[in-house]
């Protein structure tokens, strides 16, 4: 749904978007409109990155745990963009909250602030991979949901 929300504003800024979702049955237990934000920003994040356009790819899938005798299944979802990257020098603080490198007016610093947040409140975490002049790669990872797991959501 939240590629949805940003389709148009993709086309007018000349970006194309790839979806890439494995038909395997793998659902995940969370709130679906926090999720869509998380969704929503990490998109409008790379946008903004490719002024001049480019392409955004979205890839789903579920992974088994890679350690001996885990049971638990992750959804990964992988957002990567052919945007101008993320310096260095930002890297460690931009999930700051209030932390932005726009321009005055053009953001507020609480996107990857809350999709951190809103990824930890729902048992998952977000890696980031960037290359200045190559683009952004965030990976997300949710547990999937079975029978036996119950997840609690605290407040945010």
């Amino acid at each position: 749904a939240a590629i949805v929300l940003v389709e148009n504003r993709a086309q007018l800024a000349n970006v194309a978007v790839h979806c890439e979702f494995r038909d395997e049955d793998c659902l995940i237990n969370g709130d679906p409109l926090m999720l869509e934000h998380v969704f929503f920003d990490l998109f409008t994040n790379a946008i903004d990155a490719m002024p001049n356009g480019g392409e955004i790819t979205v890839t789903a899938s579920c992974k088994e745990p890679k350690s001996f005798g885990r049971k638990d299944r992750k959804l990964e979802v992988v957002v990567r963009d052919t945007g101008a990257g993320i310096a260095p020098e930002h890297f460690s603080r931009i999930f700051d909250p209030f932390f932005t490198t726009k321009e005055p007016g053009k953001g507020t610093g609480l996107g990857l602030s809350m999709v951190y947040l809103i990824l930890e409140r729902h048992g998952g975490t977000v890696r980031v991979d960037s290359r200045l002049g190559q683009g952004t790669t965030f990976t997300i990872e949710l547990p999937v949901f079975s029978q036996k797991s119950e997840m609690v959501f605290k407040q945010i």
